[in-house]
């Protein structure tokens, strides 16, 4: 499973919203739980980082690691920390006693910040939008993001929160921009309502801009849980158990010294097996349980006494001090538990006598996984391509494209969604008037390493010469780390150079041309750091 979560613990302002302050203790926790149990893409926008002087030595540090490795990629609507700082200055200033982090200058973000996912749209603006189409339309309602009390105290608010944002203007949708209309002590419960609603339509934007869903689980944030369609997945009380279980007590312990152990390794084959496994296991035990028939709440504490007597902790003990080796005991321990469901099933004859009426059992394996992008209806948002930054582009000609989709298919197999740069994954976006402008732009600028296929159609071609003055404009400002040679045969290619290096694909399988690709790309990240 590859799937993606947004972070919406580690927004200020979200934890504000439901009385927490800034108080999120076990941040640092629940990071380590998602890296450790799925295989999913984690996103954090960038205020994780401006705004995030309130978490603690430990919290900071599994987040900063995180970040600068590329395992939790931030997005926002500014390139880089100055333009952000800028925007934020613009916004924020009626409003700066409650963000003065942005008006002492951008420090320290300028190297988290460059080279980041950009949104080609303003969540403000999106927020203002939905808000006013609520203010217009009684269609609308808010009940399944809000819950019902919240959204009756807004609807008997909403002549007065329209008139707020008429006089809006350009200002930030914070709670300081409605609390002038909210005067009035018998409307005391409307502006913790809205603050809540505001926190809300933030998350599910950055979920549908992403196709994310959310954590699970967080005391502090509980509120929140209604977001999420992909429950139980990503339920930290259920990862965890399921975790400590199996034998990772220790790595989820908070100054346990662990986090680049735990980041690296997680771009293993024996992490993403684990991930798939604990996946599977979650499936067969929800399933068992039929959670879809109960509130989140009652379904996490079927769940989590089906874990405890499936999965013994004497099971768990482990000698081995390495994460690979706990990680082959780890995926035995799992796959005994979904051996005692399936033989739970079979000794019920595949049929149960549920309320009065007799239903199938469903047994259910890995063949029966769905991508949570299915399970999430309501996301139907695409990253646009100009505004990813890939990890890896292929720079080829069209005459050895079955080759080097050979190479490709490990890539994609290997990398995260969106980190790889191969023209027929992007069709429907690449069907649009001035390609040149926005193929120069992805192999110049939005690609952290370009992988160029040398041979002699590459000389002739038109369009590898379009992407071929791109890349030559890479090597005049000496960025040669990002470039790689594989020649496909000795014909000359003009600007390369018998002093350059390149790795000969005579020599090598597809497979280990793409494992060095990856190994370049893995430098690369490191470099960043």
């Amino acid at each position: 499973m590859n799937d993606a979560v947004f972070l919406h613990f580690l927004n200020r302002e979200l934890l504000r919203s439901v009385g927490k302050s800034t108080d999120l203790g076990g941040a640092d926790f629940i990071v380590r739980c998602l890296l450790l149990a799925t295989n999913a893409n984690l996103y954090g926008n960038f205020s994780i980082v401006s705004e995030g002087g309130y978490l603690t030595e430990s919290q900071r540090s599994i987040v900063a690691d995180c970040i600068k490795l590329d395992e939790i990629e931030l997005v926002g609507e500014r390139a880089t920390a100055d333009e952000f700082i800028a925007t934020r200055q613009s916004i924020y200033l009626f409003d700066h006693l409650r963000y003065p982090m942005y008006f002492g200058g951008a420090k320290n973000l300028e190297g988290y910040l460059n080279g980041r996912i950009i949104r080609d749209d303003s969540v403000t603006d999106n927020l203002a939008t939905i808000l006013a189409k609520w203010v217009d339309d009684d269609s609308l309602e808010l009940e399944t993001i809000i819950g019902g009390l919240d959204a009756g105290i807004l609807t008997n608010a909403k002549n007065l929160i329209g008139s707020a944002l008429k006089a809006r203007t350009n200002k930030a949708m914070t709670l300081s921009l409605f609390n002038p209309i909210f005067q009035d002590k018998e409307k005391v419960e409307a502006p913790h309502a809205l603050a809540r609603l505001l926190s809300a339509l933030y998350a599910v934007d950055y979920m549908s801009l992403l196709e994310a869903d959310i954590a699970t689980g967080i005391s502090q944030v509980a509120f929140y849980d209604r977001l999420s369609k992909g429950f139980p997945y990503f339920d930290i009380p259920i990862l965890s158990e399921i975790l400590k279980r199996i034998g990772f007590n220790q790595l989820l312990t908070p100054f346990s010294k662990n986090n680049e152990a735990i980041i690296y390794s997680r771009n293993a084959d024996s992490h993403i097996l684990l991930a798939d496994c604990i996946f599977d296991f979650i499936l067969n035990v929800s399933a068992d349980i039929r959670v879809d028939e109960f509130p989140q709440h009652i379904s996490r504490r079927k769940m989590l006494a089906e874990i405890r007597r499936l999965l013994s902790e004497d099971d768990a003990i482990s000698e081995s001090k390495n994460i690979d080796g706990i990680r082959d005991k780890a995926i035995g321990i799992l796959n005994t538990g979904i051996n005692k469901i399936k033989l739970k099933k079979r000794n019920a004859k595949h049929s149960a006598h549920i309320h009065g009426r007799e239903r199938d059992i469903i047994v259910v394996g890995s063949e029966h996984k769905a991508s949570l992008k299915d399970i999430y209806s309501g996301i139907i948002t695409m990253a646009l391509i100009e505004n990813i930054v890939f990890d890896v582009a292929l720079s080829f000609p069209g005459e050895k494209r079955t080759y080097v989709e050979s190479i490709a298919s490990v890539l994609r197999s290997r990398l995260k969604k969106n980190k790889l740069f191969y023209d027929a994954d992007f069709q429907a976006q690449l069907a649009r008037p001035n390609l040149d402008l926005l193929l120069q732009k992805i192999y110049n600028k939005n690609s952290k390493l370009v992988v160029i296929f040398l041979c002699s159609e590459y000389s002739t071609k038109e369009w590898c010469g379009l992407e071929w003055r791109a890349i030559r404009d890479v090597i005049k400002r000496k960025e040669d780390l990002r470039l790689m040679f594989i020649r496909l045969d000795s014909v000359d290619v003009d600007g390369v150079l018998s002093i350059d290096g390149y790795i000969d694909a005579g020599t090598f399988s597809y497979t280990e041309i793409a494992e060095f690709i990856l190994e370049r790309a893995r430098l690369l990240r490191c470099q960043m750091v």
